[in-house]
């Protein structure tokens, strides 16, 4: 099966002078129900039309669009936080239709602020696949998230290495998630991370098998050696 394409947000924010990270639980109705996770999702046809295109300010390079995009109109839907620029916060029940709400308040998404971290590839035997293209962005704005409660069953600002070290059967990650928290704990701002992508290279990680969510036989959040 040909993996999905899909794109992440990983919002940074400083906080009580330490690092944090914006994090979701998933509904229990959903695919990946309980996991712990960064916002995100499939593209969508709409984000690939020229019109939707031109709503993006600054990203680069141009094949990038539509995954930034998508990481961006993701989070907005999810958790209301909205990387615009000028930066108005839309009701409920604007972020209903993200591109129309764009379209008539002015504001262009901010793609200049989003950096390519990551890109994992579900493993080939798996039943549902994804192509994720993870990316860091610092939220500098104020506002907590503000959840869809369809989708998102808690949301919440902690520090990767909190995270990191909390019991996995209360908050289940899955590699990319865990792996991504492991590499977030490195730094001790939004800044180092930022520069830190900015400067490598990003090849498609395929990790093994056994290392698929529970639902397909792996084990979510552990590593096996």
């Amino acid at each position: 099966m040909t993996p999905r394409p899909a794109a992440t947000l990983v919002l940074l924010r400083t906080s009580a002078g330490r690092m944090e990270t914006l994090m979701i639980k998933r509904q229990a109705a959903l695919f990946g129900a309980g996991w712990w996770v960064f916002p995100g999702g499939s593209l969508d046809p709409a984000d690939h039309r020229p019109e939707n295109r031109e709503l993006v300010a600054g990203a680069a390079p141009e094949e990038e669009v539509p995954w930034i995009a998508a990481a961006l109109r993701e989070t907005a839907e999810e958790v209301g936080l909205c990387l615009t620029q000028p930066g108005p916060a839309p009701s409920r029940e604007e972020l209903d239709d993200f591109y129309g709400w764009l379209r008539d308040s002015g504001a262009r998404l901010d793609g200049g602020r989003v950096v390519l971290l990551s890109n994992w590839v579900t493993p080939a035997g798996v039943r549902k696949r994804f192509d994720t293209r993870f990316y860091a962005a610092e939220w500098t704005g104020p506002g907590e998230p503000r959840p869809d409660a369809a989708e998102v069953a808690e949301a919440e600002w902690v520090s990767p290495a909190v995270m990191l070290g909390r019991g996995r059967a209360d908050y289940p990650l899955i590699q990319p998630t865990f792996e991504t928290l492991e590499l977030l704990a490195r730094f001790d701002s939004p800044q180092a991370v930022m520069e830190f992508a900015r400067g490598r290279e990003v090849a498609p990680i395929y990790p093994p098998l056994e290392w698929a969510p529970p639902v397909f036989g792996g084990a979510a959040g552990e590593r096996r050696v």
